[in-house]
């Protein structure tokens, strides 16, 4: 690469030297000439005057001139040769000076150039890696008024990077969705109603003079509605939204709300009230809830059956009774990943259709508001799902008969069991279909608390605890350059082994435990990262995300603090202690324990 200033001047007579010599020589010749020519005048021009002095013939003076006229031509072509050799010289000259400029150009975007910037003034020459020849169009972004990333840095165009579509599928929409004729169809089938007649709602005839203060109300924004006597319009729905008619009894069932119940849980300083689908804590529902029934005619004589259920409980229950109470977990696998066993299979076939009934209170009569007058079957226990199997379904159902019916048969028995409360709603309506009907439905939603655990050891069982076991994420194949652009670590990170990872965090944890002083334990730090600018500015930026990430305990660092304990691993490490006991000890063993 040639540099400016003197390195240039250089150059260029380096370049020229070999013309410069030519010219010389041919001057040098041409003077040589010049002298001949010179001296040949001089004589012709002595001999002309002594012509002239001697008085000659004209012949002789003939030869003489023509002698001078030739002389004259040869000089006059030897300057033709001077000019055409000096131009011949120029045209080396500005060539050798246009090369030198090819070779130190000026960039084009040396005019975008912004003083006092890091930019260079040319285009570098720099040795590059051999890259496969593509021709690539950079899209109009590489000529909009934005195309740097930075002024104070290389010029780098926006490229727009092809868009990768996915393989498209055809999918044919007569093959999933139904169509107009099967739709209209179902629509027409319509389902079987158990239940009572739907109440009439007969409007309330108000004067026109009422209906104008309630308009004048309700421009003025100060109507006030009474929330708690609105009945909801969309009570059905609600109820065939969470499948409550069909996992009670089977599909194709409903009944409407005949008879109004009120169900409030909870003491004075907390009260919650079970209406349709709403959640409920656990440790509000500690106690029996405050019932409230409706009598539906005055001067009826009639009859109501109580049930409190819980539509997902019995398959968990009967795990947790039927020889897994040795065990603090239960793993729960996706559907198809693993072959069930047979006895999961006929579990699985004799609970179907049950739920687990926690309080049931048969005949009681009408007149009264509690439910204190009534046969109490079967006695109130707490909602108790079990840690990580998410929101059941609690189901409050009221069945209207005018006869006292006989529901002996449902007792506990003596045993308080869970196993002893599985029940079977819809054969319970099988059996007395002729004498009694539903007529009311309130449902809510708990999930897990405390409070459950406190329950279950009271009753002499251990509180389990439920996961769902991923199936193993399903990693590309690792490439230098994969197609989807991700950050290196995470993509690196998809591939490493999880026992290193383990090991890795495991270590890290004993380094912090030796620094401990006694009695204190491992917590999260308050702040993830308290000299935040330092290492921002020091560090690479994956190593400063993963300082945060270990400080306060996120991702694979959890297993840091507050004595973590993952439950994938204890039900692994139970599994190897169980298949250790059972494994057949071998011929030398056996010598060697007699």
């Amino acid at each position: 690469m040639i540099a400016s200033g003197s390195n240039m001047s250089d150059a260029i007579l380096e370049m020229v030297r070999p013309a410069i010599s030519r010219m010389d020589e041919q001057v040098k010749n041409t003077r040589k000439s010049q002298l001949y020519l010179a001296n040949n005048i001089d004589q012709i021009s002595a001999k002309l005057k002594g012509l002239v002095d001697e008085q000659l013939l004209p012949y002789d003076l003939d030869v003489y001139v023509r002698k001078l006229d030739e002389s004259r031509k040869r000089i006059n072509g030897i300057g033709q040769r001077l000019q055409t050799l000096q131009k011949a010289i120029a045209t080396e000259i500005s060539d050798a000076k246009f090369a030198i400029i090819k070779m130190h150009r000026v960039s084009i975007y040396a005019k975008l150039r912004v003083k006092y910037s890091r930019r260079a003034n040319c285009s570098p020459r720099v040795a590059r890696p051999w890259r496969p020849r593509v021709i690539a169009w950079a899209g109009p972004d590489a000529f909009s008024r934005d195309r740097f990333y930075e002024l104070d840095s290389w010029y780098k165009a926006r490229i727009q990077k092809p868009e990768l579509l996915p393989k498209l599928h055809v999918i044919d929409p007569d093959l999933i969705v139904d169509n107009y004729v099967d739709k209209i169809r179902s629509r027409k089938e319509r389902t079987i109603d158990i239940g009572f007649k739907k109440n009439e709602i007969v409007p309330n005839k108000m004067t026109e003079e009422a209906k104008n203060n309630l308009e004048e109300l309700a421009v003025m924004n100060q109507l006030l509605i009474d929330l708690d006597a609105v009945e909801s319009s969309n009570q059905l729905g609600l109820a065939e939204h969470f499948s409550v008619f069909e996992d009670l009894f089977m599909p194709g069932v409903f009944f409407h709300n005949v008879q109004f119940v009120e169900v409030i849980f909870g003491g004075s300083d907390s009260r919650e009230k079970m209406l349709f689908g709403n959640t409920i804590r656990a440790s509000t529902a500690a106690r029996p809830p405050v019932v409230t029934i409706e009598r539906p005619q005055p001067g009826t004589n009639a009859l109501t059956t109580m049930l409190l259920l819980n539509l997902e409980g019995p398959g968990q229950q009967q795990a947790v009774e039927d020889g897994m109470t040795n065990e603090t977990s239960w793993q729960v696998k996706p559907p198809g990943s693993v072959p069930p066993s047979s006895a999961q299979d006929q579990l699985l076939a004799r609970l179907e259709n049950r739920q687990l009934l926690h309080w049931m209170v048969a005949n009681i009569p009408d007149g009264r508001d509690g439910v204190d007058a009534g046969h109490e079957v079967v006695p109130y226990l707490q909602p108790v799902p079990f840690y990580g199997t998410g929101y059941h379904r609690f189901a409050f159902l009221l069945f209207r008969h005018r006869q006292p019916i006989d529901v002996s048969d449902f007792a506990l028995k003596g045993s308080d069991s869970l196993i002893a409360r599985t029940f079977n709603t819809n054969a319970f309506y099988k059996q007395f279909e002729d004498r009694m009907s539903p007529s009311a439905l309130r449902f809510c939603q708990i999930k897990w608390d405390e409070s459950c655990d406190q329950t279950l050891h009271g009753l002499g069982f251990k509180s389990p605890r439920y996961w769902y076991e991923w199936n193993k994420q399903m990693t590309p194949d690792q490439k230098e350059y994969p197609m989807k652009a991700m950050p290196f670590h995470y993509y690196l990170d998809m591939f490493r082994n999880p026992e290193t990872v383990r090991r890795e965090v495991q270590r890290k944890r004993l380094e912090k435990l030796v620094k401990l002083k006694p009695g204190e334990k491992l917590e999260p730090e308050p702040y993830p990262d308290i000299d935040y600018m330092k290492n921002w500015s020091e560090k690479p930026f994956f190593e400063h995300e993963r300082l945060m990430k270990e400080n306060v305990g996120e991702g694979v660092w959890a297993a840091l603090y507050n004595d973590y304990e993952n439950p994938m691993e204890q039900h692994d490490m139970a599994k190897y202690r169980r298949t250790k006991e059972t494994e057949p000890v071998d011929k030398g063993q056996a010598a060697n324990v007699a």
